[in-house]
């Protein structure tokens, strides 16, 4: 497992280790960077599943981000049960 403290590091900790993250965790509110903006930034191939969580119930970020099929949404708060229950989702898609 990977972590960053904020969006511009997530960038550089994505690319050093691409090849070894099997899915991408990301809150849509971060500092430095937003999540919508890291997505962009690293363009995680289709294969790679991404999961964004955010405890916003509306914003633009999450209107634009709703139309990719490759994402799934993780509201806040979850649970270590809709956490694991989110991953295994996005790993089978």
């Amino acid at each position: 497992m990977v972590t960053a403290l904020d969006g511009v590091e997530a960038v550089r900790v994505y690319r050093e280790n691409q090849n070894e993250i099997g899915v991408v965790l990301s809150d849509l509110d971060m500092p430095r960077m937003n999540g919508a903006q890291f997505l962009k930034e690293i363009a995680p191939p289709d294969r790679l599943p991404v999961i964004v969580s955010t405890g916003l119930q509306s914003c633009d970020a999450i209107v634009n981000l709703r139309d990719e099929p490759e994402l799934e949404f993780l509201p806040k708060p979850y649970t270590t049960t809709s956490l694991l229950r989110t991953v295994r989702r996005a790993a089978r898609s």
